[in-house]
Parts: structure tokens; C-alpha cells; sequence
């Protein structure tokens, strides 16, 4: 009988190598694995936005590039984030509960940028716009968790 799958196991499928931060001495590599993932499909998904715009009327071009520009800053702020003295980086032993409450905003935040790669062949720039807020309240409601943990 196999078992259930668990949230961990979600993000482990979506970003290879991802080993979580149970143990302490690898929970920087995971979170810069983590950062780096995302950042990569951020990429993607601003040089999909580029090629778009070949395709629309120059009126579209400053929607356009209001788009590129937030996801150019939110991949930003996910790269260059610091990783500051919080818990998560200390010797602090973190209960389950607090890890699975930042696995899940992990795994929220992964979701939200594949579904940003998917929409933007779609070209709606509301919804394309809304995916770009919603992924950048879940990396501070993330950053917040690790800074009170």
C-alpha cells in the first residue's frame, strides 16, 4: 500500500533535489535551491513576455512592459532576499507544524509562478497581473513566517 502523498513530496516533484529544511545544516542550500528555482521560471516566464510583445500592437507595448518590469522586480526580491538571523538559519530545533506552514507557502508560491508561465501564452494582462500580486503576497507572507518562527 503506498502512502499518502504529503506536502513535502508535492515540492519535491516540482523543484529536483529539494531535500526541505529538517535538517538544519541544509536549510540554506534548500532555501537557495528554492530561490533559485523560481527565479529560473521567473525568467521564463519574462522572456516569454518579451516575445509576446512582438507579436501585439504598440499600444499593448506599455502593458507589456509594466509586466516584464514587476516580474523583472519580483524575481529580484526573491534572489536578493536576505536570509537575515531568523530561526530557520539558527541551531533553533523548528516544530513540525512551523515547517509545514512554510513547505505550504513553498508550495503555493511554485504553483503560482508555473501557473504565471502558463497564462502569459494566454496574453490576458489582468490575469497575467492578479498571478504576479498573488505569487509576490505569498513570498512576503513566507518571508514573514521564517522572520517569526
Amino acid at each position: 500500500m503506498k502512502r499518502k502523498e504529503n506536502i513535502f513530496d508535492k515540492i519535491g516533484t516540482l523543484i529536483p533535489g529539494y531535500i526541505g529544511y529538517k535538517e538544519r545544516e541544509s536549510r540554506r542550500n534548500c532555501d537557495r535551491q528554492l530561490r533559485e528555482q523560481i527565479s529560473d521560471i521567473l525568467s521564463k516566464s519574462e522572456k516569454k513576455i518579451l516575445s509576446i510583445f512582438e507579436n501585439y500592437e504598440l499600444e499593448e507595448y506599455s502593458k507589456i512592459e509594466k509586466i516584464r518590469k514587476k516580474i523583472s522586480n519580483l524575481k529580484d526580491n526573491i534572489t536578493y532576499s536576505p536570509y537575515g538571523a531568523t530561526a530557520l538559519f539558527s541551531d533553533y530545533e523548528i516544530k513540525e507544524n512551523e515547517l509545514d506552514k512554510i513547505y505550504q507557502q513553498d508550495l503555493i508560491i511554485i504553483k503560482l509562478v508555473l501557473e504565471l508561465e502558463e497564462i502569459i501564452n494566454v496574453g490576458d494582462f489582468n490575469q497575467i497581473n492578479q498571478i504576479i500580486s498573488d505569487v509576490a503576497d505569498s513570498v512576503n507572507k513566507r518571508n514573514e513566517l521564517i522572520k517569526f518562527i
